[in-house]
């Protein structure tokens, strides 16, 4: 009982699943058509506008232009034949070579009678040559009595066989004094390692060793001049320490670190 019933079950939606998909190709049917027609439509709307800007373009036409979409092919155009002109015959053009034109002219002039030989003429004995005539010079004019006699003009310079310019003289040695050339005679005996100009004293890289002893005095030579005088302060073995005497330093000058010490050249 319970097996026939669950059959008919089966059956029974069997049945309804059927009608379902029956009715939903009906219905996918239905929208297919509707779309062809559709697109029928549109491509009737396409040919008549596309035969009406034909028309338009080309008057006189009778068949409208063919749509790529619709036509397999365009049909043929006609096929215009220009004719070739004929090259012009002119007067310039060149005929063929004829052999007989290839014999030369004659010659101008009479020709002589067969059998008789042209006389053949002699030249003419050239005539000698005339003697050559040998130039002499023409005489110097001679000058007055008592007119001195014009200097020879100097050859230019650079000229061939011309004397060479004159050299520069070459460049002598500076000139001293007697009292510079004393000052740059003397020997030094220290170098200023360090001028301290604002405070008045100067380092040397000498002391008692080189003969310096505490209230000496010395001058400070740069080159051939007398730059200040200093009086040793403080003394060393190898270093010393000099006070500068600011009256001795000339104007617009200062004692810089490399001038000598020397002697006192000049008293002051």
């Amino acid at each position: 009982m319970k097996l026939s019933h669950i059959a008919q079950a089966l059956t029974l939606a069997l049945v309804a699943v059927t009608a379902w998909l029956a009715y939903q190709a009906q219905k996918e049917s239905a929208s297919t058509t509707a779309k062809l027609e559709q697109f029928t439509q549109q491509q009737q709307k396409a040919i008549t506008a596309q035969a009406e800007a034909s028309a338009a373009l080309i008057p006189g036409l009778a068949t409208p232009l063919a749509s790529p979409a619709t036509a397999g092919s365009l049909p043929p155009l006609p096929q215009v034949t220009t004719p070739t002109p004929a090259a012009p015959t002119t007067a310039a053009t060149k005929p063929e070579a004829n052999p007989l034109d290839l014999v030369p002219p004659p010659l101008p002039g009479p020709m002589p009678a067969p059998g008789s030989a042209k006389k053949v003429e002699a030249p003419a004995p050239a005539s000698p040559p005339a003697p050559a005539v040998a130039s002499t010079p023409a005489p110097a004019t001679s000058a007055p009595a008592g007119t001195p006699a014009a200097p020879p003009a100097p050859p230019s310079a650079g000229t061939a066989g011309g004397p060479a310019p004159a050299l520069a003289p070459p460049p002598t040695a500076p000139l001293f004094t007697p009292l510079q050339r004393r000052i740059k005679d003397s020997p030094a005996l220290a170098k200023v390692k360090e001028a301290v100009a604002d405070q008045g004293f100067v380092t040397l890289d000498a002391g008692t060793k080189a003969g310096l002893k505490q209230g000496l005095k010395f001058d400070l030579r740069r080159d051939a001049a007398v730059v200040g005088r200093v009086t040793i302060s403080v003394v060393e073995d190898s270093e010393a320490v000099a006070d500068i005497d600011p009256r001795s330093v000339p104007a617009g000058m200062t004692v810089q670190a490399g001038d000598e010490l020397i002697s006192v050249v000049l008293d002051r």
